[in-house]
């Protein structure tokens, strides 16, 4: 009798509470800095060994699954950096929105990290899998904290608060995605936050500010590349007393509330000023930092 040893992994997607663009890089990247937070809405990997990987087998048709999806690249660079065949098979039940400015693809490759590595045996830190997944995109290194955090530079460098944030959202979910790259494309200097963050600025201090006081500095240049976004917005932002903000670069919207009743009572009112095709979902920020769960399977030899 032998065993199948599988790793399953809860990828949760993430909302900026806060953004601020400081300005371009001379690299070509933005400057910003990021309040995010991750909320319990999740992609479901399970990775196990498979001859000739990395393979990615995915719910979702309009997913690409080569060699450009993050996954991929994600198990590919950790068998780099380990000096093994990346021999892996990760099934993807995909959850968070595509395009929609929730990080599914960049939590998904940070799963990943963690899921091979757990699969592996490697006992690489976080912080050495962060390190990793900053060569893949931005947004990875935060996911594999899997923490509320600051993030500051272009991304790479996470900064836990020491504190959990525990909140209500309600996700405003378009039927269409909004690109990042033309997003950051779009931007214009007169979008940019003058000055670093403030931490006892009341426009940044939390959980105790209303969600009035978040901002996003891509919110303009997301209305530009996606005129209906902006519509949605001004439709929604300040109905029923709600602030509405943008999540990264859109298309997701979102409304910030401090209990679930308020969140549930407030998607209710909207709910008929809405087309079917837009999705509400409430959504909380209490989430405990996913670790991979390792599944051992027996199965008979003949």
């Amino acid at each position: 009798m032998s065993t199948t040893r599988r790793v399953l992994f809860r990828a949760p997607a993430k909302v900026n509470l806060t953004l601020r663009i400081l300005g371009r890089r001379p690299d070509g990247f933005h400057e910003l800095e990021s309040l995010v937070v991750p909320i319990d809405l999740y992609d479901e990997l399970q990775v196990e060994a498979f001859a000739g990987g990395p393979v990615l087998e995915c719910d979702a048709a309009e997913l690409a699954t080569d060699e450009s999806n993050l996954v991929v690249r994600a198990a590919r660079a950790l068998g780099e950096a380990a000096g093994r065949s990346p021999d892996v098979c990760v099934r993807l039940k995909k959850r968070i929105p595509i395009g929609g400015g929730l990080g599914g693809g960049s939590s998904d490759a940070a799963g990943t990290l963690l899921a091979v590595n757990a699969l592996w045996g490697l006992e690489r830190s976080r912080e050495r899998l962060a390190a990793i997944g900053a060569a893949l995109g931005s947004d990875v290194p935060f996911f594999v904290e899997g923490r509320a955090s600051m993030i500051r530079g272009r991304g790479e460098r996470v900064e836990p608060l020491g504190c959990d944030l525990s909140a209500w959202l309600v996700l405003i979910v378009p039927p269409y995605g909004v690109s990042t790259r033309a997003v950051y494309t779009s931007l214009r200097a007169s979008d940019y936050t003058d000055g670093p963050w403030d931490p006892d600025s009341s426009r940044t201090r939390l959980p105790e500010v209303p969600g009035g006081t978040f901002f996003n500095d891509l919110e303009q240049a997301a209305f530009r590349v996606e005129p209906r976004l902006g519509a949605l917005h001004a439709r929604l932002d300040g109905r029923f007393d709600a602030a509405v903000r943008v999540s990264g670069s859109g298309s997701t919207l979102f409304a910030y509330f401090t209990t679930r009743e308020a969140a549930e009572a407030w998607r209710e009112r909207v709910r008929p000023e809405l087309t079917d095709d837009v999705r509400l979902i409430v959504c909380s920020t209490a989430v405990t930092r996913t670790e991979p769960a390792v599944c051992e399977e027996p199965h008979g030899d003949y």
